[in-house]
């Protein structure tokens, strides 16, 4: 797995399941794209919402330019990520939390956190969207993200982190070997960056990378400098 923000990390749990997992990451790993965004994620998680809402709200927004099947599996598959980001450790601001710091807030403001969401998780309602659903760690949500995953990455046993490590080469060739999942496999050459010495050719029967490329694209980005 090439990037560890929230996609590499991401699948990288749910790989190791299956075998083992190499993550290369050219700084530590938890500098990344992800750690820097500061919004919240949406997803219908309240029984005040639905998915039909969600996904005419994205594609209104989208000034009917999205590929809607594309829109109602992503609205569709929210709940079931936010769960699995909270079943593996992230504190996402639950509306009583924040009750608690605002009670001075207007009426209006404390009915929109009433909203009946997922493990009493507090929901925004931003540009947009027609109703809260937008689940945040309050204006750090990403970091947050980063450092769950980072940390149930690091405990799992088949998950080996390589940080400062740039992958340099990557050698393809085909095999029908019945012992391998895949018709082909692949070996990467990585490199250690401080010393720039090449480490062993890791072979491999998947290769995944996840690797922020539109934040290094452009000169200035949020998305910090090793992007």
């Amino acid at each position: 797995m090439i990037g560890s923000g929230i996609a590499g990390l991401s699948y990288a749990l749910e790989a190791a399941e299956h075998g083992k997992v190499a993550v290369v990451t050219k700084s530590v790993a938890h500098e990344a794209s992800t750690a820097y965004a500061q919004g919240g994620i949406s997803a219908v998680i309240s029984h005040l919402d639905t998915i039909d809402e969600h996904v005419n709200d994205t594609v209104v927004a989208g000034d009917y330019l999205c590929d809607e099947k594309a829109v109602r599996a992503l609205c569709a598959d929210g709940k079931s990520a936010i769960e699995k980001l909270v079943e593996i450790g992230t504190r996402f601001t639950k509306a009583e939390e924040l009750e608690e710091k605002n009670k001075e807030k207007e009426k209006e403001e404390e009915q929109n956190i009433q909203t009946g969401a997922y493990q009493g998780l507090h929901l925004c309602r931003e540009g947009g969207h027609g109703k809260p659903r937008i689940v945040h760690c309050d204006d750090m949500t990403g970091k947050e993200v980063e450092r769950a995953l980072v940390e149930a990455t690091r405990k799992h046993p088949n998950v080996t982190f390589y940080e400062h490590h740039a992958c340099v080469d990557l050698m393809t060739s085909s095999s029908s070997s019945k012992m391998t999942l895949m018709s082909s496999s692949c070996a990467l050459t990585i490199s250690a960056m401080s010393t720039g010495g090449p480490r062993p050719d890791s072979a491999a029967v998947a290769l995944a990378a996840a690797t922020a490329d539109a934040d290094a694209s452009r000169r200035f980005t949020t998305g910090g400098a090793l992007m």
